[in-house]
């Protein structure tokens, strides 16, 4: 079992150019379950480059999203204005007001994400003040759905305490 070879550095699960989407999302490889985060972090402790190459594969099919961050504007497209924050919609079984599910998803990096929150809260019914078409679809299905709005927990509606969990 012993093994000989020249060390490298592993960057950890993305490439130099890109960064980890979902650090924050539970994965699990193998009997582990934790963040995405901790999976990129571990990888860039081995100095093999098949272990290196294992580790990325693994996080990738476990669900560990890599990609250029972008900044989301939140539920409307830039310039636009929001313009029922305080109504109370329910997105994928998540309650909460139009406002909030804006603020989180102002925290969402991944363009995937931003753009399936942004159309998941207007069919849900929160109002842009822009024009939409009307065949968009409540998707709760993919990892963009509303479980992406960020790990949080919030005070809403009635001072109920609702979590918004990860996909």
């Amino acid at each position: 079992g012993c093994k000989c070879g020249v060390p490298i550095e592993c960057g950890g699960i993305c490439p130099p150019s890109e960064e980890m989407l979902n650090a924050a999302t539970d994965v699990r490889i193998g009997d582990t379950l934790a963040t995405c985060g901790f999976f990129d972090e571990k990888a860039k402790e081995t100095i093999d480059s098949e272990v290196c190459t294992e580790w990325q594969e693994d996080a990738t099919a476990a669900g560990c999203k890599c990609g250029v961050p972008i900044e989301c504007p939140g539920i409307c497209d830039a310039g636009e204005t929001l313009v029922n924050r305080a109504d109370d919609v329910t997105i994928c079984g998540n309650v909460a007001t139009c406002g909030f599910f804006d603020e989180r998803n102002t925290e969402v990096v991944d363009a995937e994400v931003c753009s399936q929150n942004a159309e998941n809260a207007r069919v849900a019914g929160c109002n842009c003040s822009g024009v939409y078409p009307d065949d968009e679809k409540l998707d709760c299905s993919t990892n963009a759905g509303a479980g992406l709005f960020i790990s949080t927990w919030a005070v809403v509606s009635s001072m109920v305490a609702v979590g918004v969990a990860t996909a």
